[in-house]
């Protein structure tokens, strides 16, 4: 009775298993999951009948041969403008590539203009693109076209990159029309309502920016300043147009 009882679990094990790999081919099989469309979201500045062209996807294949879609994904992915794609199935016959575009987190102006993503990688600008709305970072030479994706790993990017972070946590970089590390002794950031460069100590960016932060309102009613130097300790040199030898002191 006992063996009885084991064959009859293993006969329905094995029916089971029968029927799953039968709906399996079936599924695999039937015109029911064919691709029927292909859309593409995310996509800024690519063209969406380009990626579905690279995505190899057509109509008729089926959404459910997994290999399909992870070779899709990998051909999209070898287009260095894009920083990562996931494909979904949208059942019955629907394909969704979802695109994240490589983003500028600067702009920087060399021999002509460039975006840069926030780990350092050039980045070119379409001619006749919108311009992201990001800091700009000028004075950095030897950048051209055959640095394109590669990483920017020069101090003067990086000083550039960390005035740039304390002038955003001090509330400032909207205010800021670019950064310049042409001089990295004396970097400066250009202050768009002062109209004037803003000097800065390259061995204490923190506490100039906060120096600068906590005098703002006080400085915006002066109306001939030529620059401001906030290179000395615990104060900052304020230079005019009209008076070169005065000088004040905050």
């Amino acid at each position: 009775m006992a063996g009885f009882r084991r064959k009859k679990r293993f006969f329905r094990a094995l029916l089971f298993v029968f029927l799953f790999l039968s709906g399996g081919v079936a599924v695999g099989l039937s015109p029911l999951f064919d691709i029927t469309s292909v859309e593409v979201v995310g996509s800024l500045s690519l063209d969406e009948d380009m990626i579905i062209s690279v995505s190899g996807l057509s109509v008729g294949e089926n959404v459910f041969l997994e290999p399909l879609l992870e070779r899709s994904r990998s051909r999209i992915l070898e287009d260095r403008r894009i920083e990562d794609v996931s494909i979904h199935r949208r059942l019955p016959g629907g394909i969704r590539i979802i695109i994240e575009e490589k983003r500028p987190r600067y702009l920087l102006l060399s021999e002509r203009l460039y975006g840069v993503t926030a780990d350092g990688e050039l980045l070119p600008l379409a001619r006749n693109c919108t311009l992201p709305d990001v800091p700009l970072i000028t004075g950095i030479e030897g950048i051209d076209r055959s640095w394109c994706y590669r990483k920017i790993t020069s101090s003067p990017f990086r000083l550039a990159c960390s005035i740039i972070s304390e002038l955003r946590r001090a509330s400032l970089i909207k205010d800021v029309s670019e950064v310049n590390v042409s001089d990295t002794t004396r970097p400066f950031f250009f202050l768009i309502s002062m109209r004037c460069p803003v000097y800065l100590d390259p061995a204490d960016i923190e506490d100039g920016v906060e120096r600068i932060s906590a005098v703002m309102e006080e400085i915006r009613r002066e109306t001939d300043i030529k620059c401001i130097d906030a290179r000395f300790d615990n104060q900052l040199i304020v230079r005019y147009k009209d008076k070169p030898g005065k000088e004040g002191v905050l």
